[in-house]
């Protein structure tokens, strides 16, 4: 098949490394051009977000005993990112793109399930793990009761997941505050 030894010979093909391969490491270059970006006036420009160590941080919809005290591990989860237009199905966005609604984020979905009377609880801190991007530009997820411990449905006109993910896409496209802010943001 080939030589005794079956060594694999390798060819550059492409730039060459600046001063020639000769002493220069490549993790040493790129740890050096990260250095000259971590400058005390570049990072006084950054901004990133504050996040607690812990992410596990749960705020509850209707504050009240009943609500506080349920559990909420079996409700249904519900990320920014099944609503957002501007994502793909593969990037996790559950239905389609014309009844979909632009950059949806967290605070939009607690809104608009208040309109709708649903108990739920905001996870502000956790971040869809098939989406990368929504880790600093749009964490957070909701979880929904759309089911009674019984099994019946909490409300009849969203009695399944893509139901209520349909019905928030309408009411998160009429929120006071979504104006406000996309209004803000194209300025």
């Amino acid at each position: 098949m080939g030589k005794k030894g079956g060594g694999v010979r390798v060819i550059q093909k492409g730039p060459k490394m600046p001063g020639g391969a000769a002493g220069m490491n490549p993790q040493k270059m790129m740890m050096d051009s990260i250095g000259d970006m971590m400058t005390a006036e570049n990072m006084s420009r950054m901004q990133m977000p504050q996040v607690p160590s812990d992410r596990s941080a749960v705020h509850k919809w209707p504050y009240n005993a009943s609500c506080q005290s349920a559990d909420h591990s079996s409700w249904n989860v519900i990320w920014p990112t099944n609503l957002d237009s501007t994502k793909t199905r593969k990037e996790g966005r559950k239905v389609p793109r014309d009844q979909a609604v632009q950059t949806p984020t967290v605070e939009d979905l607690h809104e608009a399930l208040k309109l709708l009377g649903l108990r739920h609880a905001l996870e502000p801190y956790k971040y869809l793990p098939g989406d990368p991007t929504s880790k600093w530009r749009n964490p957070g997820r909701v979880r929904v009761e759309l089911t009674t411990s019984g099994g019946s449905a909490v409300r009849g006109d969203c009695a399944c997941k893509l139901s209520l993910l349909r019905l928030l896409c309408a009411q998160v496209e009429g929120l006071a505050s979504r104006r406000v802010r996309v209004e803000k943001e194209r300025e």
